[in-house]
C-alpha cells in the first residue's frame, strides 16, 4: 500500500522562486510552528487517492491517461494567501492558483476528466463533486505539538508572488514518509492535450 494523488508538479525552479516566498515572510518563528514541505514537491492536488494497492495505482494510471490526454493545458498564476480551516485557526496555509483568462475553464475540465477517469476505475469521488474545487497549492502545515500556539505573521497574508505556470503533465504522486517533510516521489506522468 502506497500513499498516492494526483497532481500538477510545480517544478524545481519555480516550486524553488515559490518556496522563498514563503520562507521570507513565515520567518523563523513561524518556521518552529509550520513544516514546508520540500520546493520541488511543491504541486496542485486534483484528486488524493490516499493508501492504495498496486493494482488500484495500475487501474487508475490506465483509466486517467487516456482521459487527460483530452485535455487543454491549463495557463496558471500562483495567486493569493489563505488557510484552512480559517485564518486565526491556521493549521495549512496555501496560495490560490487562478487560471489565464486565454485558458480559463482548462483546470476544471480537467479536474472533471480525472474524477470521471477516477470513477471508471472504481475510485469513489462523491465527495470531492459534492464540494467546490479550489485550486491551492499547500505551503506549510502546523506542527501538531505547535498548534495551539502556531502564529502565522500578517505579511503572509499579503503575500502575492504571482508565478506563471503551464504543466503539461498530471503526475501520480507517492508521499513517502521521510525526516521532515515528506518526499513526493512522481510514479507516472500522463500528457495533458495541447
Amino acid at each position: 500500500m502506497k500513499t498516492l494523488f494526483l497532481a500538477l508538479l510545480l517544478g524545481e525552479e519555480s516550486g524553488a522562486r515559490l518556496a522563498a516566498s514563503v520562507d521570507g515572510v513565515l520567518g523563523p518563528r513561524a518556521g518552529r510552528a509550520f513544516r514546508r514541505p520540500r520546493p520541488a514537491g511543491l504541486h496542485l492536488t486534483l484528486f488524493y487517492l490516499g493508501r492504495i494497492g498496486a493494482d488500484a495505482a495500475r487501474r487508475v494510471a490506465r483509466s486517467v491517461e487516456p482521459a487527460v490526454g483530452e485535455a487543454g493545458r491549463p495557463r496558471l498564476v500562483i495567486e493569493g494567501p489563505g488557510a484552512f480551516p480559517a485564518r486565526g485557526r491556521e493549521r495549512v496555509l496555501w496560495l490560490g492558483v487562478r487560471e489565464e483568462p486565454a485558458a480559463a475553464g482548462r483546470l476544471a475540465g480537467l479536474h472533471g476528466l480525472v474524477l470521471d477517469a477516477l470513477e471508471i476505475a472504481g475510485v469513489d469521488t462523491g465527495s470531492e463533486r459534492g464540494r467546490p474545487f479550489r485550486a491551492h497549492i499547500t505551503v506549510a502545515r502546523a506542527v501538531v505539538r505547535a498548534r495551539a500556539g502556531a502564529h502565522v505573521p500578517e505579511a503572509f497574508y499579503s503575500l502575492a508572488p504571482r508565478i506563471a505556470w503551464e504543466p503539461d503533465l498530471l503526475h501520480l504522486v507517492e508521499s513517502v514518509p521521510a525526516s521532515g517533510p515528506p518526499r513526493y516521489v512522481s510514479r507516472a506522468a500522463f500528457s495533458l492535450g495541447a
